[in-house]
């Protein structure tokens, strides 16, 4: 729990004040991603407002939000590569799910048709200054980058 906080403390200190748009005009093939200078969070364009997690309906562009901008953080500021700062950032969503009274494994079941919706589209409409970093290894998305 206390490493979760200190991700949830770096996202709260070098990202949160920024200002930041969420854009849902285009195919992210991961789902959700975020633009080279961290200042747009992508949705995947098929990905509805609003979801529900048991019984609740809720928007999780925050969740998302906190995602992205934790990974893009330590990715940028603080040297990380992408596979761990892929998991760090997926326990400061974690953290942020379980404070609004959500179960983490709730939501990630809410999210997985989503998720491989958008990762198994064919000619994605990719954001024009989408980040390719978590993209680099996958041998899928060579032909489009």
């Amino acid at each position: 729990m206390l490493f979760s906080k200190k991700i949830h403390a770096i996202y709260a200190v070098e990202t949160r004040p920024k200002k930041v748009a969420v854009n849902r005009h285009y195919d992210v093939p991961y789902f959700a991603g975020y633009s080279i200078d961290g200042n747009t969070v992508y949705i995947d364009s098929d990905f509805p407002d609003k979801i529900k997690i048991g019984e609740k309906e809720i928007s999780v562009d925050e969740f998302l939000e906190v995602h992205e901008l934790t990974e893009k953080t330590l990715e940028d500021r603080l040297g990380y590569i992408y596979p761990p700062a892929h998991k760090l950032a997926t326990k400061a969503e974690e953290e942020r799910v379980r404070e609004k009274g959500i179960s983490p494994k709730m939501y990630e079941e809410a999210l997985k048709a989503y998720i491989e919706h958008a990762y198994a589209k064919r000619h994605p409409k990719l954001p024009p200054d989408l980040d390719y970093t978590p993209y680099v290894k996958d041998k899928r998305y060579k032909e489009f980058f």
